[in-house]
């Protein structure tokens, strides 16, 4: 498709007419280099079913980027717009959004055997496959966009994808909320809506590196689901080597009718931390992994619905139950937090679980196996059911309902719960469960029916946390204060707090090298007047030269100071800053080009957790990157 809009249509953030040749979208990306940005002007692009197809590769930290003007520019895979649109404003048609056909394999963007590519600020509607279909590509961002409808936001095949990046976007596949109300989750899962089931990003055979983060997930089946042929599950010799190294983190998902976090059969190196969870039938699925080293920490989760309401009152749901009750019996609305598999495979771990808080209707693990868990700091609320007459919270909801495990070596504690069981009646059930008990008449939370799950004041868990750390071997031990109430709050930190001081750090399966990627960032001054800069990542650094130091822009507002030398440890880089910082803003901090990992690749800015640190060196033909004189 070739569209044309006069330049003068359109004008950047600053008012003036944006440069550049106007020409249709398909010559723009056939002629895109490595750092070229096609700028789609406003209208509304309807891709070929196959996908807007981009012909040409980026380069490291050197992308091509597709970017839009938010909702004044829509990829539309249908052409009748309004349909769509009427969903989201309330004008009826509120079955509209199940027209297109999820088998018919339509996606929006097409990728295969692509890399660094970035698409930002775009609307999407009804990309009923998948927004973005990338095929053994690496490299791939899809940042700041809406999307509507659809199975997948992303879907990535191949043992060729790595390096998978979602930021600051808005999926609604479900506007209507038909699948959390309207139909049984059976109808998802055995029924006619099996096509539906989707995920925000799902996955087939990747070996891993993916990040989603700051995104805003509503109306879902699941979240984020990365599944493993029987090709490559007959092969022992990939287990471990797929799905690994996955980061979900200061998201918020709501009404999730199947599973926010969903591996199966292999997941290795799993970080879910910062994310707001409302509404959500189970929560965390392992069941039946290979792997283990997951790390679930600082979330918040709380309910004030639950699905299938209006399903068992029209009577869709009896259809199900008449039909298969072996799987159907029930609404599957009871939910769970943890779901563990029952029979011979189980969760091997470590699952590290630490500093959440939840409010619940529901049992923490419902069934299952496990073996090494963690369990640590975690205020854990239950509503009670005096409080709502609409049912909406069951009466005598266990605490755990008959999980089992191999052997002593898992520990609950201390946590914080208001549950009647807990934890005395746990342990002489045989439970291994520690921690403080209130009376069930008691909220442990300010407000956890609307999602405030900051502890009330006085409350008991105040400072009467464990310590979150390393041990020597790289595993997360629960250490003692160094005296009674000198720890952390139970459960997730209240705003403007700090978290456990746990940094991500790459698992290599052998199937994908890491460049050393920016995980965690302590700017100069920011804590003490001499703090130094401490710049954190994801693998092992050298220094290639002798004298290291890095520039720190302060804007217009000041001149811009260097550290003295840097210094390598392990993943740290560490640069004193013994010169007096200005009192303006810090505004960038240029690295050099000289800082490399265990395979030798240089670092990168890609997934950067800080969008302060520029690597001039790698970005030379933008001179807004280039480093202060």
């Amino acid at each position: 498709m070739l569209q044309r809009f006069e330049p003068q249509a359109i004008k950047g953030p600053d008012g003036k007419a944006l440069p550049g040749p106007v020409m249709g979208l398909h010559d723009a990306l056939a002629q895109a280099t490595p750092g070229t940005t096609v700028q789609l002007l406003p209208g509304t692009y309807t891709p070929d079913k196959g996908g807007i197809d981009f012909p040409r590769d980026g380069s490291p930290d050197l992308p091509i980027t597709l970017r839009g003007l938010g909702s004044d520019t829509v990829i539309d895979a249908r052409t009748e717009s309004s349909k769509i649109i009427s969903i989201v404003s309330g004008s009826g048609e509120e079955d509209s959004l199940m027209v297109p056909d999820f088998r018919e394999g339509i996606h929006c963007l097409s990728f295969a055997h692509k890399q660094w590519i970035v698409v930002e600020n775009l609307t999407f509607l009804r990309c009923a496959d998948a927004v973005i279909y990338a095929i053994d590509s690496e490299y791939i961002t899809l940042r700041n966009s809406t999307i509507l409808g659809g199975l997948y936001a992303f879907l990535a095949l191949g043992r060729g994808s790595h390096h998978l990046l979602m930021e600051d976007n808005v999926w609604i596949q479900d506007p209507p909320q038909l699948m959390w109300n309207r139909y049984h989750w059976c109808e998802y899962k055995y029924g006619e809506l099996t096509s539906q089931a989707g995920a925000f990003f799902a996955s087939l055979d990747i070996p891993g590196g993916v990040i989603v983060r700051r995104n805003r997930i509503h109306n879902t089946f699941n979240a984020v689901r990365m599944d493993v042929s029987g090709r490559q599950r007959s092969n022992p010799d990939m287990r471990g080597r797929l799905n690994t190294n996955v980061e979900v983190y200061d998201n918020e998902f709501s009404f999730t009718r199947d599973n926010v976090l969903e591996p199966e059969y292999d997941a290795t190196n799993w970080w879910f931390h910062g994310n707001r969870i409302r509404n959500a039938h189970a929560w965390f699925s392992f069941d039946g992994l290979y792997g283990g080293r997951w790390y679930l920490y600082d979330n918040v989760g709380w309910f004030d619905d639950k699905p299938s309401r209006e399903c068992a009152v029209n009577g869709e749901c009896r259809k199900w139950q008449l039909r298969n009750p072996e799987l159907c019996s029930d609404l599957h609305d009871g939910g769970r937090v943890f779901k563990f598999r029952p029979d011979g495979r189980y969760a091997p771990g470590p699952l590290y679980i630490f500093n959440n808080s939840w409010y619940l209707r529901s049992s923490l693990i419902k069934d299952g196996r496990l073996g090494y868990i963690g369990h640590w700091d975690n205020a854990i609320g239950f509503c009670r059911p005096e409080d709502y007459p609409d049912g909406l919270c069951d009466v005598d909801k266990p605490f755990f309902n008959g999980f089992l495990w191999d052997n002593d070596n898992y520990a609950f504690g201390p946590d914080l719960s208001n549950h009647p069981d807990f934890p005395t009646k746990l342990r002489a059930q045989g439970y291994r469960v520690a921690g403080i008990s209130v009376p069930p008449s008691q909220s442990l939370f300010v407000d956890g029916a609307h999602g405030n799950l900051a502890l009330v004041e006085n409350s008991p868990g105040r400072g009467a946390g464990c310590i979150v750390s390393e041990d020597e071997r790289g595993l997360l031990e629960c250490r003692d204060p160094p005296q009674p109430g000198a720890g952390p709050d139970i459960g997730a930190p209240s705003e403007g707090a700090s978290g456990p001081a746990v940094d991500f750090v790459f698992y290599d399966g052998g199937l994908y090298p890491e460049p050393p990627r920016i995980v965690r960032v302590d700017l100069p001054g920011q804590v003490k007047p001499e703090a130094p800069l401490r710049i954190v990542f994801s693998v092992p650094i050298t220094l290639m030269a002798s004298d290291v130091r890095v520039d720190i822009g302060f804007g217009d507002a000041a001149d811009p100071t260097t550290s003295d030398s840097c210094a390598a440890s392990g993943r740290t880089l560490t640069c004193p800053v013994t010169a007096a910082l200005p009192r303006a803003p810090l505004r960038q901090v240029f690295l050099p080009n000289a800082i490399a990992g265990p395979t030798g690749l240089l670092a990168t800015t890609w997934g950067s957790v800080s969008d302060l640190i520029t690597i001039p060196g790698q970005r030379a033909s933008d001179e807004s990157n280039e480093p202060p004189p």
